[in-house]
């Protein structure tokens, strides 16, 4: 597991919810740690504060990232929020998981394909997280591959963002990617 960060008042205010793919909230009787918050940003780390035992203000919490707390769940229709942005899971025992809808499908296939997670979430985000825009690129070219019958480049020994952007760049003239432009 990644090392984790305090998550502190002044990150929430300065929008810390904006880089957050997973979030974690526990209600403050919950099971386990009642009032915990963690965050896994697109870059991979991770930020875990409590509201109840900790100095982290729920008030705060709700104003910048409003799914969590009582009111949270009338922005959401199965399961999915109104504004298209974030999906919703239930983990029993008053504890709730967040998931930014552009990581959604790597972390259901990786659960499982389950609509239950029934696996560790936060070892889950942690093989989704920093990568999601990159390991989507380098599913797409191999899904491609695998519908056209064409052999599968061997993509990952792309060390860089800028040398997968340029093999990508390649298929221009056929046009395999268009929603990667």
């Amino acid at each position: 597991m990644r090392e984790t960060s305090k998550l502190t008042n002044t990150l929430v205010s300065n929008g810390i919810f904006n880089q957050a793919q997973f979030v974690f909230y526990s209600a403050d009787g919950a099971m386990g740690v009642p009032g915990t918050l963690i965050i896994v940003t697109d870059e991979g780390s991770i930020y875990e504060g409590n509201y109840v035992f900790g100095d982290l203000s729920i008030k705060k919490a709700i104003k910048e990232f409003p799914y969590i707390g009582e009111n949270g769940m009338s922005l959401f229709e199965n399961g999915k929020s109104k504004d298209n942005e974030i999906r919703y899971f239930y983990l029993e025992g008053g504890n709730h998981l967040f998931v930014r809808e552009n990581v959604y499908d790597f972390f259901v296939e990786l659960n499982g394909n389950n609509q239950y997670v029934e696996q560790p979430w936060l070892e889950l985000a942690e093989r989704i997280c920093p990568d999601a825009e990159r390991s989507y690129k380098l599913d797409s070219i191999k899904s491609y591959c695998q519908e056209i019958g064409m052999e599968i480049p061997d993509i990952y020994p792309f060390g860089t963002d800028e040398e997968l952007d340029s093999f990508l760049e390649t298929w221009d003239e056929y046009d395999p990617f268009p929603e990667l432009k």
